[in-house]
């Protein structure tokens, strides 16, 4: 008789060659020799399973586990069965105990990720995700570098709420294949969620990177890299790499617009900003973001027109009606800025930014104590807003309380240390405390921060030059209606100061009006004696008088009562009648004509024409209040020059080291002729330009009004930036800055 070995091994041929009944008979004749062989139990399970008999075939398989653990062979087919039959869990033992005893074993390693897969992805599309990270994670236990196990486990850890996890697994699932932008896009969303917004704006910079043409992941990238406080280069850059995607995406153009003024390239924020507004003209947005780039280009008035279009748009936005108070504000309008703001405050109750100007408008008002009050509000709720505190220093200095106004305007510069209107409010309180030469270092780091603030000019200058050039005390009101001018020596520094002095002069003489100027600059320089202000009044917008048409006798005077603000920057031409009249009242007196009299004569005595050229640099730089380049003034020099009888060239401007780009004509400036005057350091340049023979300005209301009071020069000339050269202009027959 065959042995037990020789049978099974017969009956295993059997197996393989398909006679499968033949060889279950013998297995079955082994087993009942031999109950507990445990090959025989094995096989005979795997020929039963293969004959449609499962259950029948896993239980004797699972009985020659239980007589014989030991081979792998017995729990892969165990795993195989299991799964047949889908009983899942048993089979992820059968193939993980197949592993344990033959580790590397191809079939059980594919079969234990399979099965470990589509358990996971059951659980996952059943919504139990703690079940199917557990999954997930054992088949990546398995095969570590699976892309969709990867990403979905991420997934689920996301479900879960587990973040943190879930970002750490799409970093991994981005490392096994890093051109797959949908990993970038799920990790950035959860980064974004959990705060860390510099994470996700490098996730969506990868995704585009990845799909560059995709404009949604080139916008998530700009957007978020913004959020993130990322340097703006970068964030620049990201929007132009959108917009050149999407030319016509307002959205983009309007973040790009307020990028830029943050950064203070003023002209472009105002171009991008007007691009916004032409690709979406009814989008409130982007006209709020276009006025405040207006804003900070110092063109109030643009912004002002944007921001009553806003209001057309959306009557009831608070953010259009705050935009328009502050558009109104910077123009010096305080009267016609109440309204809107009040009416902000009215759809927004409490709103920091709408209080804080309200504030400040009721300061400008004259009306110390609800400015107060209200500025306490608005900082209450936003007590890390510089610009509340220094307009509460401002309200305070207006009530007399110069020790309240020191500790606000200190606060301001807590906040931001170079603020500009802090570092004035300090210099003002400083220098009502009799603490002069601490306000001066005040005034000099406040015209620093912002060299086109008026009011930092003009008491510097004032503080400076009183005790040299004294002013004549103030003549006693006439009696007649009066007109306000608060703003002369506050809105613009001296050229501006002197187009609304002369103007306003001019008008309130020609219709009977009493003119109130406050202690400006030009009270020591000329001597006016205007009366000083007295009560408040509601303010009139330069664009509201109809002063020109007043002048032409075309209409009556609605200005009686007001306080007359603006710069007075327009048209010319109605004034052009009164110029000797004007020209008049602009002569130095006292001291100051003594010295600008010795400065000409020095001049004068180094040549018989006087060349003089204004080169303003500063605070200068974009929209309106652009540069022209030296060449122009150098190539027109070489033109003029030989035609010229003894010529000698005078340079006046605020950046020194250009006149070395003059050198051959052998330039003086004010510093060659005579020691500059205290605060009025300025003056020389202004009265030279004044009086040259030949004269050739900037764009720029300070060689403009020179150009104006000059009443001997036989050629005056000016930038032009469309011919890209000097050309000759007449200064009483257009506006006074060309675009």
């Amino acid at each position: 008789m065959a042995s037990v070995s020789e049978a099974l091994s017969t009956a295993l041929d059997l197996h393989t060659q398909g006679r499968l009944a033949d060889a279950e008979t013998l297995y079955r004749r082994v087993l009942d020799a031999v109950p507990r062989q445990a090959d025989a139990l094995h096989l005979l399970g795997l020929l039963m399973a293969q004959t449609g008999r499962m259950t029948e075939g896993l239980m004797r398989i699972e009985t020659a586990i239980a007589i014989n653990p030991a081979p792998a062979a017995y729990h892969l087919n165990h795993g195989k069965i299991a799964d047949a039959l889908e009983r899942h869990e048993q089979a992820l033992r059968g193939y993980a105990n197949a592993l344990f005893r033959q580790p590397g074993q191809a079939d059980a390693e594919a079969r234990l990720m399979m099965i470990a897969r589509l358990r996971a992805e059951q659980s996952f599309d059943e919504g139990r995700f703690d079940e199917a990270t557990r999954l997930y994670r054992r088949a990546l236990a398995l095969a570590p570098n699976d892309l969709a196990a990867s990403f979905d486990h991420a997934i689920a850890l996301k479900r879960c709420g587990r973040l943190p996890d879930a970002a750490h697994a799409l970093t991994r699932t981005g490392r096994l294949d890093p051109t797959l932008d949908r990993v970038q896009v799920e990790r950035a969303a959860i980064l974004e969620a959990i705060g860390d917004l510099a994470g996700a704006a490098a996730a969506y910079r990868t995704a585009a990177l990845i799909t560059p043409t995709d404009s949604a992941l080139c916008w998530a990238a700009a957007v978020m890299l913004h959020r993130s406080g990322a340097a703006p280069r970068s964030v620049l850059a990201a929007h132009r790499r959108f917009l050149a995607l999407e030319p016509a995406h307002a959205a983009g153009w309007s973040n790009l617009c307020l990028i830029l003024r943050c950064v203070g390239d003023r002209a472009p924020s105002v171009l991008t900003g007007r691009r916004a507004v032409a690709c979406a003209p009814t989008d409130l947005a982007a006209r709020v973001n276009l006025g405040a780039a207006q804003l900070v280009a110092e063109d109030p008035r643009a912004a002002s027109a944007t921001a009553r279009m806003g209001v057309a748009l959306e009557p009831g936005s608070a953010s259009a009606l705050l935009n328009l108070g502050a558009a109104l504000t910077e123009t010096g309008a305080a009267t016609a800025a109440e309204p809107p703001l009040l009416r902000a405050l009215r759809l927004a109750p409490g709103e920091p930014l709408a209080l804080a100007q309200l504030g400040r408008v009721r300061a400008m008002l004259g009306l110390a104590q609800p400015a107060i009050a209200v500025l306490h509000r608005a900082l209450a709720t936003q007590p890390t807003d510089e610009e509340g505190w220094a307009s509460l220093s401002r309200a305070q200095h207006l009530a007399g309380d110069v020790t309240v106004a020191l500790t606000c305007a200190r606060r301001a510069l807590r906040l931001v240390p170079q603020h500009p209107r802090g570092s004035l409010g300090e210099a003002m309180a400083l220098t009502a405390m009799g603490e002069t030469a601490r306000a001066l270092v005040a005034y000099d780091r406040a015209i620093a921060a912002a060299p086109g603030l008026g009011t930092a000019f003009t008491q510097r200058a004032l503080l400076l030059l009183r005790p040299v050039a004294p002013p004549p005390p103030p003549r006693a009101p006439s009696g007649r209606p009066r007109v306000m001018a608060s703003q002369i020596g506050n809105a613009g520094r001296f050229g501006n100061q002197a187009l609304q002095y002369a103007f306003l002069r001019l008008y309130t003489e020609h219709v009977g009006l009493e003119l109130e100027t406050p202690d400006w600059i030009g009270r020591a320089l000329y001597g006016f004696d205007d009366p000083l202000p007295g009560t408040p009044l509601p303010t009139l917008h330069e664009d509201d008088g109809a002063f020109a048409a007043v002048l032409a006798d075309r209409e009556a005077d609605r200005s009686a009562g007001h306080d007359i603000v603006g710069y007075f920057c327009g048209d010319t031409t109605p004034f052009a009648p009164f110029r000797a009249r004007i020209q008049g009242w602009f002569q130095p007196v006292g001291a100051v004509a003594a010295h600008a009299d010795a400065a000409l004569a020095a001049l004068r005595a180094r040549g018989r024409t006087v060349v003089a050229i204004h080169l303003r640099r500063g605070d200068f730089g974009g929209g309106r209040f652009w540069i022209a380049p030296e060449r122009w003034y150098l190539d027109w020099l070489a033109r003029i020059w030989p035609t010229l009888d003894q010529p000698v060239l005078y340079v006046a401007t605020d950046a020194p080291a250009l006149v070395n780009r003059f050198a051959r004509y052998a330039p003086l400036q004010a510093t060659d002729l005579a020691t500059p005057l205290p605060g009025a350091e300025f003056f020389a340049d202004h009265w030279i330009l004044s009086q040259a023979d030949v004269m050739a300005a900037s764009n720029s209301s300070f060689s403009i009004t020179a150009a104006m009071f000059n009443a001997r020069a036989r050629l005056t000339v000016r930038p032009d930036r469309q011919s890209g050269q000097l050309v000759p202009f007449d200064p009483w027959a257009g506006p006074v800055l060309w675009e």
